[in-house]
């Protein structure tokens, strides 16, 4: 059974920094948990998610992780675009990122080598069981949203309401 755990990270201001303006080629999150956890470049760092490459599989993050994500990605993406941005205001947004970083994020620290050997299912043998075999799947939906759409969806009503805000008050 995989147990995901909150765990604690601090992101340094330098590896924000080096990362936004290209002399670091790792995410600030991918260096806190390295550094913290000892975990060897075990997790890759996404909009929404976190993937485990151990265990190959995704481990959807919550809102402020993603606002945190994209913020450092558009910040870098301008800085590495050749935009004229000057070093005391590349810092200065960098203090803001590092304010809005996440104190948390959500993994599975377990050793791949306690997971122990799961049974390979006979995918005719459960179709039988099951009495899958005639069922029209031309009625199934095309879509179905993954627990990384819903997160994103919900990063985006909360930008929205923030604008929203935003809009009233002016």
């Amino acid at each position: 059974m995989v147990l995901m755990k909150d765990k604690a990270i601090k992101i340094r201001k330098q590896d924000l920094y080096e990362y936004i303006i290209g002399e670091a080629g790792y995410h600030p999150i991918e260096v806190a948990l390295d550094e913290n956890y000892l975990f060897n470049e075990r997790y890759e760092i996404f909009d929404a998610f976190i993937y485990d490459c151990a265990l190959k599989k995704k481990i959807v993050q919550g809102v402020d992780y993603i606002n945190f994500v994209k913020e450092v990605d558009k910040l870098r993406q301008m800085k590495l675009s050749g935009k004229d941005i000057s070093k005391r205001e590349t810092i200065s947004m960098c203090i803001e990122l590092y304010e809005i970083a996440p104190k948390t994020v959500l993994i599975d620290d377990s050793s791949v080598l306690d997971l122990p050997d799961l049974p390979t299912p006979n995918a005719q043998k459960i179709k039988e069981v099951f009495g899958l075999e005639d069922i029209d799947t031309s009625k199934f939906a095309d879509f179905k949203m993954t627990e990384e759409d819903h997160a994103l969806q919900e990063y985006e009503k909360q930008k929205k309401e923030l604008f929203e805000g935003l809009e009233e008050n002016e």
